[in-house]
């Protein structure tokens, strides 16, 4: 009798533990229904995500970005990439960068530049896997790199076949604020939309012909700095996982 009373009070017991283990939640429009929510956590785990900025073409740049999730509300993101031509944009706005590339006789070889981006990403109204709006400081460096091979001049300045090759580049320096909305579908494919302000600050080699009496038929390489304001739209896909 008494082993029959300690395996009931012991089969009790687990029932019960096992009962505080397992949480059920009902359907309100299926009675029948339950819902695992320890389920639901392990379908919408993903931490990271992979996206390609598209829009970032017009300025020369294939660039890819890695996102890591800190939490419901932060995440970090960092991108990296080659350029591969010299910014569109700012070739079409600045009429000193367009004059210093596009001289009669000279010939522009374009080579692989670097671009890399910073930015930690803030979700204000929590973000549920990789979905919902968010504002970013966001950072980023380009460098475009070209040579130029100009045909020489003599003392009377006209053309003849003497060249000299140089090495040139243009830099950016860029920092703005963004804000802009994320969202997966598609299972695990993460969509992104972006709008920002900032500044930028341009660095360009620009050749300069000087002829007078202390630098007669001299050709010079010099640096020019700009800052700009700047303004950012964009797109990303990518997948989670």
């Amino acid at each position: 009798m008494r082993t029959i009373f300690t395996l009931s009070l012991f089969l009790t017991v687990l029932s019960l533990y096992s009962t505080a283990q397992t949480v059920i939640v009902y359907d309100a429009f299926n009675a029948t229904r339950t819902v695992d929510p320890q389920k639901d956590v392990r379908e919408n785990s993903n931490y990271n995500n992979i996206k390609w900025n598209f829009s970032l073409l017009n300025r020369g740049v294939f660039a890819l970005t890695y996102e890591r999730k800190i939490n419901d509300y932060f995440s970090f993101e960092v991108g990296a990439g080659p350029t591969y031509y010299y910014d569109f944009s700012y070739f079409i706005f600045n009429e000193s960068f367009q004059n210093s590339l596009d001289v009669w006789g000279d010939k522009n070889e374009y080579g692989p530049g670097l671009f890399l981006s910073a930015a930690p990403k803030f979700y204000p109204k929590k973000m549920d896997s990789f979905n919902g709006f968010f504002i970013s400081p966001t950072y980023r460096y380009r460098t475009y790199n070209y040579t130029t091979t100009r045909a020489g001049w003599d003392d009377h300045l006209y053309y003849n076949s003497k060249e000299q090759t140089y090495k040139r580049s243009l830099k950016s320096t860029d920092l703005a604020f963004i804000v802009g909305f994320q969202w997966e579908s598609l299972k695990e494919v993460v969509f992104s939309t972006y709008f920002g302000v900032g500044w930028a600050m341009k660095t360009y080699d620009n050749i300069t012909y000087y002829d007078g009496p202390f630098l007669p038929n001299e050709t010079v390489l010099e640096t020019v700095n700009e800052g700009l304001p700047l303004l950012l739209i964009g797109m990303t896909v990518g997948f989670a996982f």
